[in-house]
């Protein structure tokens, strides 16, 4: 389970439930030179679909008439931007949810500023209307639209973390695994081996069907084979090659739970590391940019610079 199917399967339906029109688009349905188009036109069409007057919205869509043996091609409507729609959207007697999910793409693509800068006028125009939810992928991207004193979306909206899935999910999982095989599992260590997969839901799915499929693998025999599995497809090894040596000093320390990694303490511990006598702040600064870059390093919800991929932290901590 993924975000994904958190908005579709949960949100959209209690959004639904509560009275709300529910819009979902993801910007990774496409490539980046049609992705703009799609959404405007998925947009639209969800607006159509919306109005009250459905007789407007289905005269819209005629591309010709007959008329006594002779058919009319009739022009197509003119393009509308994307704060001119939502500004349709928002006449709807019922109030509107936006799912935008991936939205960080749209950074990548050149030609997309104006849509941007659209979205983010017709929102802020209907804000009392419209609610939005963006979601996305990659941590760094989303912080590139909304914590980007330059980016049209600065400031737009609060930024949520995520939250991992507790102890219930495992005991859940404990239950299927009951149920179909009709023997138990060692709650303690399931809730362990979740931890040492970086609570990554998808993996831990892997290794129950790892160990339901067959049962003579150990829990602990199950792990390692996933783990490996990750790390193999990863390529964790390979990048871990090609990071500087106050980049990898950096991670690791951030891996040991580290929260201030331009402190003293933090820059002697690197340099004890490279066998060096001082690392200066404008070092660390570099180093963290460039783990930015590769998006190795993300900022959380409370600004601090944490490892970006939860199973590459549990892998460099053994480095």
């Amino acid at each position: 389970m993924g975000k994904t199917e958190f908005l579709r399967n949960d949100i959209m339906p209690m959004a639904e439930n509560a009275g709300y029109r529910v819009f979902y688009f993801s910007f990774l349905d496409g490539s980046s030179g049609e992705i703009v188009e799609k959404f405007t036109q998925a947009l639209q069409q969800f607006t159509a679909d919306s109005l009250l007057d459905k007789s407007v919205s289905k005269a819209k869509s005629i591309k010709k008439i007959a008329i006594a043996g002779t058919s009319i091609e009739m022009n197509e409507p003119a393009k509308e931007s994307i704060s001119t729609i939502l500004n349709q959207l928002a006449s709807n007697e019922h109030p509107i949810l936006l799912l935008l999910d991936e939205i960080q793409e749209l950074v990548n693509i050149p030609s997309a500023a104006g849509v941007i800068s659209s979205l983010r006028t017709g929102l802020d125009l209907n804000r009392t209307k419209t609610k939005t939810i963006f979601t996305g992928s990659s941590r760094n991207g989303l912080l590139s639209m909304f914590d980007d004193a330059r980016a049209p979306f600065f400031h737009f909206s609060t930024n949520i973390d995520f939250p991992v899935l507790d102890d219930g999910f495992v005991l859940h999982l404990a239950d299927i695994y009951t149920q179909i095989t009709h023997d138990g599992l060692d709650v303690n260590a399931l809730i362990s081996t979740f931890d040492q997969l970086g609570r990554v839901p998808m993996h831990m799915r892997s290794l129950m069907k790892e160990v339901i499929l067959d049962p003579n693998h150990s829990l602990s025999v199950a792990l390692e084979r996933i783990r490996s599995s990750i790390v193999d497809n990863q390529g964790y090894a390979t990048t871990w090659m090609q990071l500087k040596g106050l980049d990898k000093s950096i991670i690791q320390y951030l891996a040991g739970g580290g929260i201030e990694p331009y402190s003293s303490n933090a820059r002697q511990s690197y340099a004890n590391g490279l066998g060096i006598k001082d690392v200066s702040v404008a070092a660390v600064q570099n180093a963290i940019r460039r783990l930015t870059r590769q998006n190795h390093l993300t900022k959380n919800a409370h600004g601090d610079y944490v490892v970006s991929e939860p199973n590459f932290l549990m892998w460099a901590k053994e480095q």
